[in-house]
């Protein structure tokens, strides 16, 4: 399949980078290429991992990971040999595909560990491990997750809120929250509040719901004369 052969080359490359390094690319276009592959990475694997775990739809955590896929082939050779969140996008790639296809990320498992000139020295990758025994990659804790607010199940606004302090608020907070955005305020008009739910996943988006009662009906207008 077109995947299976794009992920090969992703790997080829990478081995062909990391052998022979590659001249360096100026430090403003690197960095760009660098927090690119720092979002790509937190965004597909919130989306993989809620799809694998939550919802359960594999489909979907496929598309997610051949997003994935997508932001690690737009990379040039310097974001292969320099970037480490280049490689903690890699590695996260493979473990999330082991699931599915254990042998296939095995493979590619192989060839990424032995790539000299490693970047990443924490626990995060344990390179002398195989592929099924990785921990399974998180969204990192200062990545911008997003809450939503909603009113009887539609969304009428969303804020950014880093993971860590995300994972910390308090139902109370997050309706203080929701009461201060121009769209809920609106919406809440004329409307009682009956209750309201909060839902965060750890490391995933939050949403809290407030559910009310029906608006009063609108007045009808005067048929003309």
């Amino acid at each position: 399949m077109n995947w299976q052969k794009r992920l090969w080359l992703t790997i080829r490359d990478f081995l062909t980078y990391r052998n022979s390094l590659p001249k360096m690319i100026p430090d403003n276009e690197f960095k760009s290429h660098d927090d690119f592959m720092f979002d790509s990475r937190n965004y597909y694997v919130k989306g993989a991992s809620f799809n694998y775990v939550i919802s359960q739809q594999m489909s979907i955590a496929v598309s997610k990971q051949q997003g994935l896929t997508n932001s690690l082939r737009k990379c040039p050779p310097a974001v292969y040999a320099y970037s480490k969140q280049f490689e903690r996008a890699l590695a996260a790639q493979i473990i999330m595909l082991a699931p599915m296809a254990p042998h296939f990320s095995s493979e590619l498992w192989s060839g990424f560990v032995s790539a000299p000139k490693r970047l990443n020295n924490s626990e995060e990758i344990i390179w002398d491990k195989a592929v099924l025994d990785q921990e399974w990659p998180v969204v990192d804790l200062d990545y911008q997750l997003e809450l939503s607010f909603q009113v009887n199940g539609h969304e009428n606004a969303l804020v950014k809120i880093a993971r860590k302090d995300l994972e910390n608020l308090p139902k109370e907070k997050a309706l203080e929250m929701a009461l201060q955005q121009k769209e809920v305020q609106t919406t809440l008009t004329k409307r009682n509040i009956l209750d309201v739910r909060y839902d965060c996943h750890k490391g995933f988006d939050g949403i809290l719901n407030i559910i009310t009662d029906q608006p009063p009906p609108k007045v009808k207008e005067a048929d003309s004369v």
